[in-house]
């Protein structure tokens, strides 16, 4: 969790916050006191706006999957699941164990980062820059902000066998939670 001056901002890996992070710092919101961006808040921030972000269930554990390749972050809710990477003989094992095993993981992971205002990684350009405009942050820097490069959460393109139909019908009904509560349908970013 970062603790910027008007605001308080942390999210799951994967997720863009790289990009919230250099988009704040364009917007001269300040460094904010950092403990680690991926940390869940642990205490109550009276008064200030805690954002996080959610990615589409199925592209965050393929994100998950091919670019961190069970690697651990050092957030228990999120380690746990690096087994099963570490195990898995392709992708396709990978989602079946994850929904076999810690269904409704992805959708605790969001909710423990209590956020006021939860934007979609698939909207988060124009999501930030009406953040940012109702935070105050001159129109000059929102342009420059609008003109930063996409963000780089992508980390499936040219993986053969991610985009198959059945195992994101499966990761939907694991993470009800977050594609009823988020709006998502079964393809997420890549379709």
């Amino acid at each position: 969790m970062i603790d910027y001056k008007k605001f308080c901002f942390g999210a799951c890996p994967r997720t863009g916050s790289t990009w919230v992070m250099q988009a704040a710092a364009i917007a001269k919101l300040g460094e904010g006191f950092k403990v680690d961006v991926h940390v869940p808040p642990t205490e109550n921030h009276p008064g200030k706006l805690i954002v996080t972000l959610v990615r589409h269930p199925y592209d965050w554990l393929a994100s998950y999957y091919f670019a961190l390749q069970g690697g651990c972050v050092g957030i228990s809710l999120i380690d746990e699941i690096a087994p099963l990477v570490r195990e898995a003989e392709n992708f396709e094992h990978f989602v079946l164990s994850y929904c076999e095993s810690l269904a409704g993981r992805y959708s605790e992971i969001i909710r423990s980062y209590r956020g006021d205002s939860v934007i979609r990684t698939e909207d988060l350009r124009w999501g930030i820059i009406g953040l940012f405009k109702a935070l105050g942050v001159k129109e000059n820097r929102l342009a420059e902000i609008r003109d930063m490069p996409p963000i780089n959460v992508n980390a499936t393109k040219g993986n053969i066998n991610y985009n198959i139909l059945y195992l994101q019908e499966i990761v939907r009904r694991a993470e009800r939670e977050t594609y009823d509560h988020f709006d998502y349908g079964l393809t997420g970013d890549l379709l």
